[in-house]
């Protein structure tokens, strides 16, 4: 009796699967980190973003992928890492970018860092006396 239990219940799976199959693709989403991304979510030093950026600067405002949002400098500001915000910003990382990336995510405090430090970037210079 256990076995025909277990054979029906197989049979209904199969039946199930069949009929209603399932599309693993519309709901499954590579995990690839840049080199960059790693190095910023998992706390690296400064001068080893440094060195990531200047060995692969088109990292520096993310992939342009669909599924993958992923940008430097909002992680960056996100978590409050002023120093690499602050690098991020002198090596070219799109600011209108990541801004329009914090208001989606609804966090001031990151947008008041980036617009600080990019303002900061942009200052002139001051003439020699």
């Amino acid at each position: 009796m256990k076995s025909v239990t277990v054979n029906y219940v197989v049979l209904v799976v199969v039946a199930l699967l069949a009929f209603c199959p399932v599309q693993p693709e519309v709901y499954a989403r590579p995990v690839m980190l840049s080199p960059l991304a790693i190095a910023i979510r998992e706390n690296y030093s400064q001068k080893t973003v440094e060195l990531l950026i200047d060995r692969y600067p088109y990292l520096i405002n993310g992939r342009n992928i669909e599924w993958d949002r992923f940008c430097p400098l909002v992680a960056a500001a996100y978590e409050g890492k002023t120093n690499l915000v602050e690098l991020l910003i002198r090596k070219g990382a799109n600011v209108n970018y990541a801004i329009q990336r914090l208001q989606e995510i609804g966090k001031e405090e990151p947008i008041a860092l980036v617009l600080s430090l990019s303002k900061n970037q942009h200052k002139p210079l001051e003439s020699a006396p």
